[in-house]
């Protein structure tokens, strides 16, 4: 009877371990999630002083997203499409570099995409990152409140406003390999897809 007694305290304080590795586990994720939406916050924020070609203020909020998120390809695209307008080449050069060897040399491959002759970030760029930077940000919120098939709908909004976004490709490719879609990692609040899409810039202030 004891050995019973013994066995079931056993598998329940088991079972508990268990649950509260996987709410540390959970809790870790959400921060890294609001890290994230707060990384392409401020690229998004760069971008839209970018467009009144105030290069080195929007360096700033480049700098600062890479510093929220070192693993953003497209922070440091962007701070060296910045740097490259205002003149600071041996600058550029540096985040360039950072964001190759994120994207293992894909940002060099599309820079000729995202830059004029001038060197300087093209208007058609700088609209159509403003969008997918905006986008990602709000599915990184969805995905703080477990709305993972809006996340997703997000994610493809920003691929949509500008295919060569690496951070949403990143973010898609992350959230469809995990499982949250499927229901398999508890998404508790999953709303229907599609349902944050309606843009009002004044959520991003």
């Amino acid at each position: 009877m004891r050995n019973v007694i013994r066995t079931t305290l056993g598998l329940a304080v088991g079972g508990l371990l268990l649950a509260g590795a996987g709410q540390v586990q959970a809790a870790g994720q959400i921060k890294e999630w609001k890290k994230l939406n707060a990384a392409q916050r401020e690229i998004w924020h760069g971008y839209k002083i970018l467009a009144d070609d105030k290069f080195k203020a929007a360096a700033k909020y480049f700098k600062n997203a890479g510093k929220a998120d070192p693993d953003s390809a497209v922070a440091f695209e962007a701070l060296g499409d910045a740097y490259s307008a205002a003149g600071e080449t041996e600058d550029a050069a540096r985040a360039w570099k950072e964001a190759d060897d994120l994207t293992h040399g894909f940002s060099t491959k599309t820079r000729s995409a995202r830059l004029g002759k001038d060197g300087s970030p093209t208007v058609p760029n700088i609209q159509a990152r403003t969008e997918a930077s905006y986008q990602t940000a709000h599915a990184y919120a969805s995905e703080v409140k477990g709305e993972y098939a809006d996340a997703a709908a997000e994610f493809k909004a920003a691929l949509k406003a500008d295919p060569r976004y690496w951070d949403a490709k990143m973010g898609l490719d992350e959230l469809n390999s995990s499982g949250l879609l499927k229901g398999e990692a508890g998404d508790e609040g999953q709303a229907p897809a599609g349902k944050r899409n309606a843009r009002n810039d004044d959520d991003m202030n």
